[in-house]
């Protein structure tokens, strides 16, 4: 009778495990910010909504660094929108060419 090696099965390491702060509290969520040069900037601007918002309708958790912020993950969405429309007010736009034919 020929003998079959046994398989040998790796599990995958292991997720990291998210401790809620409480079981009603969503996880705060660190939003991605677009591009790399304007990081410093987008933070600042994200703060600068979050200022303008009465007390209890605030979204920014935590201020990490010069980078980075814990945001209410409920704000997220709104967040992003808000920054690709600054985005979008910022970004020239040469004019067409009226006699271009």
């Amino acid at each position: 009778m020929r003998r079959v090696p046994a398989r040998r099965t790796t599990k995958a390491p292991a997720a990291p495990i998210r401790i809620p702060l409480h079981p009603l509290t969503p996880q705060p969520t660190p939003i991605p910010i677009p591009h790399p040069h304007s990081d410093i900037p987008t933070k600042e601007f994200i703060l600068s909504l979050n200022a303008a918002r009465p007390a209890d309708a605030k979204f920014v958790v935590a201020d990490l660094d010069d980078t980075r912020l814990f945001v209410d993950p409920a704000a997220v969405p709104e967040l992003q929108a808000a920054v690709r429309a600054r985005g979008d007010e910022l970004t020239y736009t040469a004019p067409s060419d009226p006699t271009a034919g």
